[in-house]
């Protein structure tokens, strides 16, 4: 649904835009270019976790965690020179009821490709 807001809005997706500083970062590091964290282009999205069942809400999770790594490309690039710890929150849930049954849901179903 976010994408197609930000699609009727004539907005690209901000999760494709980080795709692509991701991508470009890897491409400036690898080559020798400086690059930092500023160049990163990932805001967080704002969520709102109120489907009808359990395994809606966590199917909703568990796709918006599989987009987080995807957008990341699933840490195989090197982003920065300096060694350390670099985190990014790429979601965040506004829950509106327990999700029962969320870990199963993840153990037993999945990643698109996966």
């Amino acid at each position: 649904m976010m994408r197609l807001l930000f699609m009727m809005a004539g907005e690209p997706d901000p999760r494709d835009r980080c795709g692509a500083t991701v991508d470009r970062m890897h491409a400036f590091n690898i080559a020798g270019a400086p690059v930092d964290d500023l160049s990163l282009d990932c805001p967080t999205a704002f969520l709102t976790i109120e489907k009808a069942t359990d395994r809606e809400n966590s199917e909703l999770m568990a796709n918006t965690m599989y987009k987080c790594a995807a957008q990341f490309r699933r840490g195989t690039g090197e982003l920065f020179t300096e060694d350390g710890v670099y985190c990014n929150v790429c979601y965040v849930f506004d829950v509106k009821k327990p999700v029962k049954g969320f870990y199963s849901y993840l153990i037993k179903n999945k990643v698109p490709g996966g």
